[in-house]
């Protein structure tokens, strides 16, 4: 006859993790929209610059937000990754939980 009982919840105690990584995630896109904007704005600075020396400035902000784009897609993909360590963490408490339940059965 085959275990019909419901396995037993398991109740995960990594929420504190999961909301440092919405965190983490969050700042990410914000700095990648961000340097998308800036880069934007400086294109159009930089075509309509009269002066070198303006050229010069767009020139080194626009470096500034390529740097700001690479780090914040770092981030959101930090943040993947700690997403992606809580649920395995999860889901080996879920498989335990049902070993444990199905050994005292």
């Amino acid at each position: 006859m085959a275990n019909t009982a419901t396995p037993p919840m398991y109740r995960s105690s990594y929420q504190t993790a999961r909301g440092i990584a919405r965190i983490v995630a969050f700042f990410g896109w914000l700095s990648v929209i961000g340097a998308v904007i800036a880069v934007g704005t400086l294109i159009v600075q930089f075509a309509d610059a009269k002066s070198d020396a303006v050229k010069g400035e767009a020139l080194v902000m626009g470096a500034f937000a390529v740097g700001a784009f690479i780090g914040g897609v770092l981030q959101v993909a930090v943040a993947q990754l700690i997403r992606a360590i809580v649920d395995t963490a999860d889901h080996t408490g879920e498989m335990l939980a049902i070993m444990k339940a199905q050994r005292t059965v």
